[in-house]
């Protein structure tokens, strides 16, 4: 098994499809509330799937080792640089959000929210062999705690709209990232 895609070619295949894909509902809809949240969920979503891929590559290569999984832990760096720049586009439908509607943010989604953005940049920034040298040990603490966090972020968000009798994509993707977790689980454990 081939994979066609690798180191930046996955940012110039990948990030203009999570713009073109998440856009839709405006494009159809304009700029109306209704459309403004399915953007808002659409990129939300679309960043959820891909942050999976770098966070549970590992694990799934310890647990099923394979030219798949072989891929995955190769090309880590640069899928978690593709989801960096899809969240970065999910921070432009919230700021649309923001601008655009006059919705009340609670205090701990508006912190959350804002600490996940900061660790994104954070991973991001740190995301070579430069940074990595340069931090030493602090670079793994780094990504570790920055990764576990935007879990959380993920994984509540989720719990939270299924506890509200949510949508279903977004328990879907609560789904997943608790089904990540227990893959890394797994994946320690083997």
């Amino acid at each position: 098994m081939s994979f066609p895609r690798s180191g930046p070619a996955l940012l110039v295949w990948t990030v203009p499809f999570v713009c073109v894909a998440s856009i839709l509902p405006l494009a159809i809809h304009g700029t109306d509330a209704d459309a403004i949240h399915l953007f808002l969920r659409a990129t939300a979503r679309l960043s959820g799937l891909l942050f999976l891929l770098p966070f549970t590559a590992s694990a799934l290569h310890r647990l099923s080792r394979g030219p798949a999984t072989r891929w995955l832990v190769k090309e880590r760096r640069w899928l978690g640089l593709t989801f960096a720049a899809a969240h970065a586009w999910h921070a432009a439908a919230v700021a649309l959000f923001l601008l655009r509607l006059d919705e009340p943010v609670s205090l701990d989604t508006a912190v959350g929210g804002t600490l996940g953005f900061v660790a994104t940049a954070a991973l991001a920034a740190t995301s070579s062999d430069r940074a990595r040298r340069a931090l030493g040990r602090r670079w793994r603490t780094l990504h570790l705690v920055g990764s576990y966090y935007l879990w959380l972020v993920f994984a509540f968000t989720g719990a939270g709209a299924a506890a509200a009798g949510g949508r279903p994509g977004t328990i879907a993707l609560a789904g997943l990232m608790l089904a990540a977790w227990g893959l890394r689980v797994a994946g320690r454990k083997r």
